[in-house]
């Protein structure tokens, strides 16, 4: 099987980014799932996204610039609402940044995705699944978990965004292979007992981040056993532009070359190659901070350059259609009636 014949079906939160810095404004496709699926498709790999079909101008913008990244889309439904929209607000000066899902200047609420229900998950989609390497998702519904369960070949890697009940939270693991997740998004004390509580589950490994710290994971051994906690120390940032999206790309990154070794879904993983992995993955990872939004660096020619000797691959920039923002919002584009 030749390397871009892997496929990664996708799903999750897909959104416009409106990145703003200072006076200036870019906007850029954006949301955690399609980050990760814009990056791998970049690497060469075939994905697929399942998404909603939003009702109005930036949904259509949507589409164009996920199949400008040559990311098939599988629209499961036509939506009536508006496409999602996240506010960046990133000071140059300190580096800092926040993100806004309320638009602060018409009051409407920007974020809400349309995820699939099971009434979603037709035959039409069987193709997709059966074809796909790796399940990719980073939100949960009816439909996402009934696509996981009909993965029976493939892996199912799950990044939740929260975890606001411990025992919902096991409940969604239970289709889930790989599990990554920020540890400011779980509270610690669920964290020890992870391993102990998914030692007879289908889960082979699990990574937490762990911001400036770095990341940990537990893998699934030969013996059946989850392991100890592994710490893997950061990569220092050379030229800190902006960190958002860095954890985007040390999924995307990681699974690249996950790939490459566990083309299908097997138990009992190997420890070195897995920090083989990570590693590559975490200096990438750093290397994008050098850039403005998730995927600034596709657009800037030198860290083409630079991503493309280090990944050992040649890497083409890609440049979103500009979308007027006609009698829009001026700050999140959404047109405003009466």
């Amino acid at each position: 099987m030749k390397t871009n014949e892997r496929c990664v079906l996708g799903a999750g939160f897909l959104c416009v980014d409106i990145i703003q810095r200072q006076e200036r404004r870019e906007v850029a496709l954006g949301g955690t799932a399609a980050n990760v699926l814009s990056i791998l498709s970049k690497l060469g790999r075939r994905t697929v996204f399942i998404s909603a079909d939003y009702d109005d101008a930036w949904g259509e913008w949507l589409k164009v610039s996920l199949n400008a990244r040559k990311i098939d889309v599988y629209s499961f439904s036509k939506s009536r609402t508006a496409a999602p929209r996240v506010i960046e607000i990133l000071d140059e000066q300190t580096k800092d940044h926040h993100f806004q899902t309320v638009c602060p200047v018409c009051g409407r609420s920007l974020s809400k995705v349309i995820l699939p229900d099971r009434a979603h998950v037709k035959e039409s989609l069987a193709e997709h699944i059966g074809r796909a390497n790796i399940f990719y998702y980073d939100r949960i519904s009816p439909g996402i978990r009934e696509i996981a369960a009909r993965n029976h070949n493939g892996w199912n890697f799950y990044e939740p965004n929260a975890c606001r009940s411990y025992r919902v939270f096991l409940d969604s693991l239970k289709e889930v292979n790989i599990l990554k997740f920020s540890q400011s998004r779980v509270p610690q004390a669920y964290t020890e007992r992870l391993t102990d509580d998914l030692r007879n589950s289908e889960v082979q490994l699990i990574i937490i981040t762990m911001g400036a710290d770095g990341f940990r994971f537990s893998f699934r051994k030969t013996d059946d056993r989850l392991s100890k906690w592994i710490t893997v120390p950061p990569k220092r940032v050379e030229n800190m532009v902006d960190d958002s999206g860095a954890g985007d790309w040390l999924t995307a990154v990681f699974l690249h070359y996950f790939l490459e070794r566990y083309p299908v879904y097997s138990g009992g993983l190997d420890k070195e190659a897995l920090l083989e992995m990570l590693d590559v993955a975490k200096k990438i990872a750093a290397l994008k901070c050098s850039f403005i939004g998730a995927q600034g660096i596709f657009q800037d020619q030198d860290g083409l350059e630079m991503l493309s000797r280090r990944l050992s691959t040649d890497i083409t920039p890609v440049f979103d259609v500009a979308l007027d923002w006609g009698e829009g919002c001026p700050r999140c584009g959404r047109r405003i009636i009466g």
